[in-house]
């Protein structure tokens, strides 16, 4: 079969996966433009309410599969995906499945990247992989990615110190606002059993154990969901924990001027330049 053209994604696959607590995860997987799989993939991960299909998703992921080729997935409780959303907390198992499934497509080399929840996810399912007391949501180190990029991420649980987050805990505590979310989000929530051990590593104490796997915070200062606390936070928690574990850090923080949150802010030149950060840290080349 002939090769699609330099900088011509061929066209996308629908996947269906179970994950290890019997979730159903609905993939998509985007072929590099190069038309094989010997450079890095990167795995998608989006924010609370978002999906594949979602406006803003279906950009994001086509402008990176303009250099390379994508994973997307609808974590559970979102988009075509079984089961209830946890808000970051189970979802780590989603993306585990997504990470192997992006491998059984040939790529050798796996980057994942989070937006907002998408984020935190991402950070704490690396960190889950390196690490030996992984608690009741225990990860192997085979579907550890090779590096990790956050975007718009938060440092902290139940984060309720902006307007925006404390509409969304209103929203996600009450049978109303469950609802609400359900019919006009697309988005199934469930956050009533969850307890306080089994919560696990926050992003600022996951963050310890990535290294030494390349790691990128980027942030924006007018960002109005989680201020720049946060990605500090993160990166504090980063550089100290590689170097207590004898790593020199490869942490990267862009903190960008004017971008506001995730992937409805996001712009295709900052999308560019994490797509090359990815490959120069992944390997493989620009297309």
């Amino acid at each position: 079969m002939k090769s699609p053209a330099a900088g011509v994604p061929a066209s996308p696959r629908e996947g269906r996966l179970l994950t290890t607590d019997g979730v159903d995860i609905c993939v998509t997987y985007r072929p590099s433009p190069q038309g094989a799989p010997c450079e890095p993939v990167i795995v998608v991960g989006h924010g609370f309410t978002g999906f594949r299909a979602k406006a803003d998703n279906l950009r994001v992921a086509e402008r990176l599969n303009q250099h390379l080729a994508v994973v997307d997935l609808d974590y559970r409780g979102h988009g075509s995906s079984g089961g209830t959303s946890s808000l970051g907390m189970r979802e780590v198992l989603d993306l585990d499945a997504a990470i192997a499934w992006a491998r059984d497509q040939g790529h050798r080399k796996v980057v994942s990247l989070g937006f907002s929840m998408g984020s935190a996810i991402a950070v704490r399912q690396a960190a889950l992989t390196r690490t030996t007391d992984r608690g009741p949501l225990a990860l192997t180190a085979e579907n550890a990615p090779d590096a990790v990029v956050s975007v718009s991420g938060t440092a902290f649980w139940f984060y309720r110190g902006t307007a925006p987050m404390r509409l969304v805990h209103r929203a996600v505590s009450t049978p109303v606002g469950r609802a609400v979310l359900a019919r006009v989000s697309h988005t199934r929530v469930d956050v009533g059993d969850w307890e306080a051990d089994e919560l696990g590593y926050s992003p600022e104490e996951a963050a310890a154990y990535l290294a030494p796997i390349p790691f990128l915070l980027v942030h924006g200062d007018a960002d109005t969901y989680f201020p720049l606390e946060h990605p500090e936070a993160v990166h504090r928690g980063a550089v100290q924990g590689a170097r207590d574990r004898g790593f020199e850090p490869a942490i990267d923080l862009w903190i960008e001027p004017g971008f506001a949150h995730a992937e409805a802010a996001v712009d295709d030149e900052l999308l560019d330049r994490i797509c090359a950060w990815a490959l120069s840290m992944a390997g493989g080349e620009t297309s």
